[in-house]
């Protein structure tokens, strides 16, 4: 019975025949291609299809295996053919068999040597293949084969790379960290201080938090990311400024507003860009603000001095705070560093206003 049924699934397939034909077009699309035009379903990852791949292909009343066997035949990949129409590609290096090691990590002290302990970060070079040691400090992993490096890290200590080398038992030992990283914070006039030497409270925000989500501007992606702070924006849609708050309102007729320094300069935070409003009411605009025109991309680094006490040397005028903006530098190195970043919004309005245009009230009494 187990035969007939292989024999009935290998005829099954084979009915399905399919004509296909094209040329020089990339890997995933001849992929997709055959997906849309055939009740088969792939499964891969994406980084198996190089952009620079293509291939052609010209079948007719062919089965899926051959057409696959055209498409991959100058490629590094193979196919499973699974159950319900599943199709399974794959590199050839995947389908090596594993090789197993077994590690133990110590830890060298100032007062000797003792067991690493959990939690100590084993991968293999080049790959998202890992694990962790347990409260030994041992651990087990099967890596693709026996020349593998192993890439051993730890809090406070010094990053190992030890090769294998066609070992399958394995003994390390971890040196302590001769730097060891603490926070530094940008204080007030640009001093750099220690996070656990400040007597008052500060927060600091990295760059990559405020450019990594793709706001319109620096206020918006500041939003839940600083303690006490309270973020209104006006109805003017994007663009348009914000009012911030640290620890409520202290002023009545005066502005409540923290400080904003840029590189040791203050840039002004006024709500609008123009005095409209003071002018001409009719012609009322919001501009924006001071703060909406730095680009996330090129802040380094971000300290928040809520209290007085933070802000001290700045006097009154950072009575309500101040945010002490770090913009990025120039940095020697091998080459030429390029980075592009790119958002966009759209917005459709939902409702629209009904207006009335035919009349006016015209000037002087007199219609216009």
């Amino acid at each position: 019975m187990f035969i007939a049924c292989m024999q009935v699934s290998a005829k099954g397939y084979s009915q399905d025949k399919m004509s296909i034909t094209l040329k020089n077009v990339k890997l995933k699309y001849a992929i997709t291609y055959i997906q849309h035009n055939s009740k088969y379903r792939f499964i891969y990852n994406d980084d198996l299809f190089p952009e620079s791949t293509k291939v052609s292909v010209e079948a007719k009343d062919a089965t899926i295996q051959q057409v696959l066997d055209i498409v991959l035949r100058s490629t590094a990949l193979v196919y499973h053919v699974m159950e319900d129409n599943l199709i399974v590609i794959a590199s050839q290096a995947d389908n090596k068999p594993a090789y197993p090691i077994k590690g133990k990590i110590t830890l060298h002290h100032t007062t000797g040597i003792s067991p690493g302990g959990p939690g100590i970060s084993v991968i293999e070079k080049g790959t998202t293949n890992g694990t962790t040691t347990n409260e030994q400090g041992e651990f087990t992993l099967d890596v693709k084969d026996a020349n593998a490096i192993l890439v051993i890290t730890s809090v406070g200590y010094d990053r190992q790379e030890v090769a294998v080398g066609g070992k399958q038992e394995l003994s390390v030992l971890l040196e302590p960290s001769s730097s060891q990283m603490t926070d530094v914070v940008v204080t007030a006039l640009g001093i750099t201080r220690q996070k656990k030497s400040i007597t008052y409270a500060t927060q600091q925000i990295k760059g990559s938090d405020l450019s990594d989500t793709r706001e319109l501007n620096v206020t918006d992606a500041m939003d839940g990311k600083v303690a006490n702070m309270l973020l209104s924006k006006t109805n003017a849609g994007p663009g348009s400024s914000t009012r911030i708050i640290f620890r409520g309102n202290r002023s009545i007729n005066g502005s409540n507003q923290p400080l904003i320094i840029v590189d040791g300069v203050r840039i002004d935070n006024t709500p609008q860009a123009f005095n409209d409003v003071s002018t001409n009411v009719a012609l009322a605009r919001d501009n924006g603000d001071g703060i909406s025109n730095i680009n996330p991309d090129d802040i380094e680094s971000m300290t928040v001095l809520t209290g007085a006490s933070a802000a001290a040397l700045y006097g009154s005028d950072a009575s309500n705070g101040a945010i002490i903006i770090t913009t990025k530098k120039g940095r020697t190195g091998r080459g030429i560093g390029v980075s592009v970043s790119s958002s966009a919004m759209f917005e459709n309005p939902m409702i629209f206003p009904k207006f009335q245009n035919s009349y006016a009230q015209g000037s002087g009494g007199l219609f216009d």
